[in-house]
């Protein structure tokens, strides 16, 4: 009753209309193929205006895919629940969206979190001890690091989807943690870790590699594997 009652109140805020061009661009590169967001855009949009009140971080790249998720997961329930799912998913991972926000990149020289060099250190680390020590260049790394930085970790994986529903099987993977801001982030890193075997240990990786992964959609088998290793991983971080 309360958060409902707190959302009433949020959707009663001014309007800030600063970033509606920026969400009317980004919405509909939101699963695209998806008819469920076609009939539910508006929620989507609703859910995004709402936070944009409600926060004053405003509105960034990679929200669209939590509203989305956020929107699907609550179907038929009352739009409330979705935004504080909203809320919570996005509190769990703003560390990594306030690098450029509050100029981290620049004060700190700090291009990516430390959630990210972690996984990008561990997977290098089993990439080596399978493969000997053949080279991987300082591009590649790099391009492996903005792949689990904004688009695995920093989507939870949503932006990989190319079918909705499976964004609700994400979301009960993160379910049992999203109060414990700890234990989501070690799950969402053994998350992206997970992934980065899965789609790189067996291969040569270099830039062309992590780029044509990057730009691909996971299966649900794909998926399934992802999360399964998850489990596995989760004590190397």
């Amino acid at each position: 009753a309360d958060l409902y009652g707190e959302y009433q109140a949020i959707l009663a805020l001014p309007n800030d209309d600063s970033y509606d061009f920026t969400i009317e661009q980004d919405l509909p590169r939101t699963f695209p193929q998806s008819k469920f967001l076609d009939r539910k855009k508006g929620s989507v949009r609703q859910l995004l205006k709402a936070f944009v009140a409600y926060s004053r971080i405003g509105y960034v790249q990679g929200m669209n895919f939590f509203a989305a998720a956020s929107v699907f997961f609550f179907v038929g329930r009352l739009p409330y629940l979705s935004f504080w799912l909203f809320v919570t998913l996005f509190d769990n991972l703003k560390h990594i969206y306030l690098l450029p926000i509050d100029g981290t990149f620049r004060r700190e020289e700090k291009m990516f979190a430390d959630d990210t060099e972690r996984v990008v250190r561990a997977f290098l680390a089993l990439y080596r001890n399978k493969h000997g020590t053949k080279f991987m260049s300082s591009n590649t790394i790099l391009v492996l690091k903005n792949m689990v930085q904004w688009k695995i970790i920093g989507t939870l994986m949503f932006a990989f989807c190319n079918n909705l529903p499976a964004t609700r099987t994400i979301v009960l993977h993160f379910a049992d943690t999203l109060h414990d801001r700890e234990k989501f982030r070690h799950r969402a890193a053994s998350t992206a870790l997970a992934f980065l075997l899965c789609c790189f240990l067996e291969k040569e990786v270099d830039e062309e590699v992590v780029l044509v992964v990057q730009n691909g959609s996971l299966t649900e088998e794909g998926l399934r594997s992802i999360l399964e290793t998850a489990e596995n991983v989760s004590s190397l971080l």
